[in-house]
């Protein structure tokens, strides 16, 4: 079967994959992925240790990567996405920023948002 390393590697890989392809954290959820997960012998976390311990963990290396490629590159527009505070761990309101290249999504920032006004001078000032 894998070896912790091995196991760390292909979770780290997933939340890439998720984060890269918009695929919300449920998705660890999946039956079939658990059953495939199983078959070759990986133990996948829960959907809570993904979206925190496992997500903290990757992002500041994923930021940085990112803050490298940005740099060489130009934009080709940007895409956000929001996270209800009743299903954000961290107990309030995120919205993540990604920049749409020609070569894919490049995830820039994720903001708290629980205190941002829904008007457009609040989304203004937020972004």
């Amino acid at each position: 079967m894998t070896t912790p390393q091995q196991n760390e590697s292909f979770v780290r890989s997933l939340v890439m994959a998720c984060i890269t392809g918009c695929i919300p954290f449920t998705f660890i959820e999946n039956p079939h992925l658990i059953e495939a997960a199983k078959a070759i012998g990986v133990t996948l976390p829960s959907r809570k240790v993904l979206s925190t311990t496992v997500l903290d963990a990757a992002f500041k290396d994923i930021q940085t990567a990112t803050y490298d490629q940005l740099s060489k590159l130009k934009y080709i527009d940007a895409a956000s996405d929001g996270w209800r505070k009743k299903y954000c761990e961290q107990g309030a309101g995120l919205v993540n920023f990604c920049a749409l290249t020609a070569t894919g999504a490049l995830l820039h920032d994720v903001l708290n948002c629980s205190t941002v006004r829904k008007d457009a001078d609040g989304i203004a000032d937020m972004l």
